[in-house]
């Protein structure tokens, strides 16, 4: 690959609101400046009941073992209180929810990869002890979900909580996938292979705990100009970048700084790219 900047802005769609309010409002930005992200679908339930009660009655053990200190925002901190309960009570369909939304994030030219299978939460928590079974069903589950909704099936995927388990990349080759987005290290190749499988590395995340990085950076108490001066420095520290947060919670708060930050690579010459542009360069 010849010597040219890229910015790769990589949004994780886990919510009802993070669809329906943070995709149009990032349709609009990214319109403004004639750029595509790439968004990562979540076409089930953003919450499982049975994981909810399972944390109350561990909160004291969890607590005990958890030693390290991550930096991030609570839930009802990102959604706010309406948004919360709205969640924890209704815990309305991600994807197959909002079908009209995902059409137009389609339509306006964005990529868009499957994330997870029929419950964020379920995933997140306990997919690292699924067997390849249970991950056949999951994956099969998401696809024809997403391809009811896009009339496609999906190329790239991404696990949520990056809990990404043993035996992932085969059950993602033969369902027809080329790219996994589960590694978030900060000193690795940014496309490696695994079984002929492409591996996306994601440098730009909050750490440790691989947290949005927006929401990292607000959790440590950095104002807008220091997060603009933040990933300023690191656009122009190395060849390629890829961001990582939620669509809701980064219009929500962060629209003005993202607006300078895609002025900024353009004026730079960093072509904002997908992923899956990304990919094509390393063939």
């Amino acid at each position: 690959m010849s010597y040219q900047r890229y910015f790769v802005i990589r949004l994780d769609i886990d919510t009802p609101q993070c669809l329906q309010i943070g995709v149009p409002g990032l349709i609009q930005i990214a319109k403004e400046f004639n750029v595509y992200f790439t968004f990562f679908a979540n076409m089930g339930r953003s919450v499982s009941r049975i994981e909810t009660i399972n944390k109350l009655v561990n909160k004291e053990k969890k607590e005990k073992q958890e030693s390290v200190d991550i930096s991030k925002l609570s839930n009802l901190s990102k959604l706010g209180v309406y948004g919360y309960l709205k969640v924890a009570l209704f815990n309305h369909l991600v994807g197959l929810g909002s079908p009209d939304v995902l059409q137009t994030l389609k339509d306006s030219g964005h990529e868009i990869g499957l994330h997870g299978g029929e419950n964020h939460a379920l995933w997140q928590n306990n997919a690292s002890t699924w067997s390849r079974s249970q991950l056949e069903k999951q994956i099969d589950w998401g696809v024809n979900a997403f391809n009811s909704v896009l009339g496609y099936r999906p190329t790239i995927f991404s696990s949520p909580g990056w809990n990404s388990p043993d035996g992932l990349s085969d059950v993602l080759l033969h369902a027809g996938f080329s790219g996994l987005a589960d590694t978030f290290f900060v000193a690795s190749e940014t496309i490696s292979s695994s079984n002929h499988l492409q591996n996306i590395n994601t440098n730009l995340v909050g750490r440790p705990g691989g947290v949005g990085f927006f929401e990292y950076c607000k959790s440590v108490g950095l104002s807008e100009t220091e997060v603009f001066e933040k990933i300023k420095l690191e656009l122009n520290a190395r060849e390629v970048n890829v961001i990582y947060d939620h669509p809701f919670y980064l219009v929500k708060n962060h629209s003005a700084v993202l607006r300078k930050i895609i002025d900024y690579a353009l004026k730079s010459n960093i072509k904002v790219i997908t992923m899956g542009q990304l990919l094509k360069l390393y063939e």
